[in-house]
């Protein structure tokens, strides 16, 4: 997915500068039509009486209660426990074929067949003129109800269809929708939404998407008072759409919209159902139960599914910054034993990673010019033996200027219609006259890699590991990851990372924006870049905690003096996200407010911006990266950066709780880290008020770590908001069950935590 703010800051600009969200950016494009029409159809009514209220047949498997109508072979109601997904009510289960705007649903034409364990039913559309039969499959297995329903067509269809499943529910009985996507879509449950897993040549692919947001899984969450239901598909290979609440009043709705059927053609759709109690399961709990079942048939992955659980993976103790591009400058701002992104150091010509001879980088001051592999390696372990650890930075891109030249044709990425895969819509990198004259054109086009190809995947998966080899980084850092129609890059991951846990158990392995998907099952630290400004929520981060990854935010100084002059002139961004920016106002009205002669500053003010950021990040178990960037920052927020990266975060449900029993409980957000040695913890008040706050520590989990409240509170504590930093005070106590602290924070206020067992600090 396209990140203007990290590539063009690097190709651009001087190594050390960043996008300035004020200059608006005109090359982005968007890789998705944003209007997206669907029609409606009936809304559902829960109270609406069923034409039916004959006989049905039931299948009962512990908590879940499923009840088939032997009228129309459908779903009638569904349940788990007390908790009612479907009510039984007029319509509540619609399987369908809309052509040329008419819409025609489908009923059994025979009795019902029961096994025992599964009902099946075959169907017939109510309009005989439909070329289509559906078959409806339903049993319980495994603490899920599975519904499978078939779509054969019985003759050639030359014009668009849309044809699906839906099931009728009462949003007012559910809180929100939580949507597989990255960030995260989390919307009122009466709100409609729309978006295609995978995609598929010869259908329309209807999505809604944010900016630079891409789908994750075939799932979608429905989150209310009593817990989560889960609704989705296991299996990564399939393609499908899903529409909550199309029309008004479905969940889940799931869809497919041919462009024309050829004759016997089938739609297969599989929802499992399950719900998951609010006592038992967290969001990240759910999230996590899933990615152990998930499946695929595609050779080139399927040995990496399902997920399997796994002790909690630090990283390297100290700062996550970004790379020195050779600035004595930049060096001189790390703190020792830092973390270095080793960006860009790779042939940006051939986007290969030569261990031999030279090639064109940028990474020597942010200036186009020559590299030697000889350099390279003596600059990588000068760093590193100071005392830095750099992950030498990896890509998918290909220069579609040597398209038909230095690859196969079949090496580089086509989308699903045939056209190649243009990274960003058609970015083309900005290069120096010399390098134009030397290369004998005046710009690279950026495409994509296409690493589903199996000679393609082997030769890219090799040059890594002879990279790795010569250059010895102490990690592997990805700037790409999982997609579903892209899954050779995720293969080409996996296969590096099962290698080097063999070979080199002592490196890391760092990935960018990995969204909540598989590709945390073979990273050590996860990057979430620009946080809330790039659309980041709370939701993102709490998917992250189902694999038990660090965590980092990488924030940056220009984008954060950009949002300012955003506010300022009342100017919109072209990429940022808004909600981002909305967040980001809240702050600055509250601070002008107090200081309004400081209107004029925007280096301090978009530094405020940048530390109250930070504050939110770390209060949500992510250390904030790139503070080598920025001025007169805090020394203990430094200090946590450093600690956190390398601790493991406290992850397990229901151990760190406010009073609602989460983690977070807006505007307070918790997290804690801890080891048999070091506790750390951050909680922050994302509000203009003063905040009292009481957590619940569960005392047998800290206990059986070697840590009571009297140790705890041994620990020195820091009050910091943007703006101070001064010492601080929380109040410990015990219970049967719980360490309990308590304190008051500030607006915009985190206090934070040091705690090491043996420590001279007092």
């Amino acid at each position: 997915m396209f990140k203007p703010s990290f590539f063009m800051a690097a190709v651009l600009i001087a190594a050390c500068a960043c996008i300035d969200a004020a200059d608006g950016n005109s090359q982005v494009k968007e890789d998705h039509d944003p209007t997206v029409v669907l029609n409606e159809g009936n809304p559902f009514d829960p109270t609406a009486k069923a034409e039916t209220s004959g006989p049905h047949l039931e299948l009962k498997s512990g908590e879940v209660t499923a009840r088939i109508d032997i009228v129309t072979g459908l779903l009638d109601t569904l349940s788990f426990g007390e908790v009612e997904v479907q009510p039984s009510a007029a319509n509540n289960s619609v399987i369908f074929v809309n052509m040329g705007g008419k819409e025609t649903a489908f009923r059994a034409k025979a009795s019902l067949q029961s096994s025992g364990d599964a009902i099946s039913a075959e169907l017939q559309p109510e309009d005989a003129s439909v070329p289509f039969r559906a078959r409806a499959e339903y049993r319980i297995e495994d603490g899920y109800f599975t519904e499978k329903v078939t779509l054969t067509a019985q003759s050639e269809v030359k014009q668009p269809v849309r044809l699906g499943v839906r099931h009728g529910f009462d949003p007012v009985r559910w809180d929100r929708t939580i949507c597989a996507m990255y960030p995260m879509r989390a919307i009122s449950a009466g709100e409609s939404t729309v978006f295609s897993y995978r995609e598929e040549e010869n259908d329309l692919n209807l999505s809604q998407m944010d900016k630079y947001q891409y789908v994750v899984y075939p799932l979608t969450l429905l989150e209310g008072p009593k817990g989560i239901l889960l609704a989705g598909s296991f299996d990564l290979d399939r393609f499908v759409t899903i529409a909550p609440n199309h029309p008004q009043g479905y969940f889940p709705s799931f869809q497919r919209n041919p462009k024309s059927v050829c004759n016997g053609e089938t739609f297969e759709f599989v929802c499992r159902y399950r719900f998951f109690p609010k006592e038992k399961y967290l969001l990240r709990d759910v999230w996590r139960e899933y990615a152990k079942r998930i499946f695929s048939r595609n050779p080139l992955i399927a040995d990496f599914f399902p997920y399997r659980d796994r002790p909690y993976r630090t990283y390297f103790h100290g700062e996550h910054v970004g790379s020195t591009f050779f600035m004595e400058s930049r060096e001189k701002r790390l703190s020792p034993a830092s973390n270095i992104w080793w960006f860009g150091w790779l042939d940006w010509e051939t986007e290969t990673y030569p261990v031999q001879g030279e090639w064109w980088t940028s990474i020597v001051e942010g200036k186009w010019s020559r590299m030697s592999a000889e350099r390279m390696r003596k600059e990588i372990a000068r760093l590193q033996g100071e005392g830095h650890k750099l992950a030498l930075y990896f890509r998918q891109l290909v220069n579609l200027q040597l398209k038909g030249t230095l690859f196969p044709e079949e090496w580089y990425r086509k989308k699903a219609g045939g056209s190649l895969d243009l990274y960003g819509g058609g970015f083309h990198v900005k290069i120096s006259p010399e390098m134009q004259k030397a290369l004998g054109y005046p710009d690279i086009p950026w495409g994509t890699f296409n690493f589903d190809n199996k000679q393609y995947n082997e030769f890219y998966v090799n040059e890594v590991k002879t990279a790795v080899s010569f250059y010895a980084p102490k990690a592997v850092g990805w700037d790409m990851g999982w997609r579903p129609d892209h899954v050779g890059m995720f293969s080409a991951q996996f296969q590096i990372f099962d290698w080097m846990r063999r070979t080199r158990p002592d490196m890391k392995v760092v990935s960018n924006e990995c969204g909540g998907g598989p590709g945390l099952f073979c990273s050590d630290l996860a990057i979430l870049e620009n946080g809330a400004l790039g659309g980041k929520n709370e939701y993102d981060f709490e998917v992250m905690k189902a694999f038990g990854n660090a965590m980092v935010v990488i924030e940056r100084v220009g984008i954060a003096k950009g949002t300012v002059k955003l506010y300022l002139t009342k100017q919109k961004s072209s990429w940022l996200s808004e909600a981002g920016l909305e967040w980001n106002r809240k702050y600055l009205d509250f601070i002008l407010k107090k200081h309004p002669d400081w209107k004029e500053d925007i280096n301090a003010l978009g530094r405020l911006c940048q530390l109250r950021f930070n504050l939110w990040d770390q209060a949500l178990g992510a250390a904030p990266g790139y503070l080598d960037e920025m001025e007169n920052v805090p020394g203990p927020m430094r200090e946590m950066a450093r600690d956190t990266i390398a601790l493991p975060l406290i992850i397990e449900s229901f151990v760190v709780r406010f009073p609602n029993e989460l983690d977070r409980m807006a505007p307070l957000f918790a997290s804690f880290w801890l080891n048999e040695k070091q506790a750390r913890m951050a909680v922050f008040n994302d509000s203009t008020e003063d905040k009292e706050f009481t957590l619940r520590l569960r005392k047998s989990y800290f206990s059986a770590r070697k840590w009571d409240a009297a140790q705890l509170a041994q620990g020195k504590v820091f009050i910091l908001t943007p703006e101070t930093t001064s010492d601080g005070a929380l109040s410990w106590r015990e219970d049967d069950e719980n360490i309990i602290v308590s304190g008051v924070l500030p607006p915009f206020g985190s206090a934070m935590l040091f705690c090491d067992h043996g420590s001279d600090r007092p």
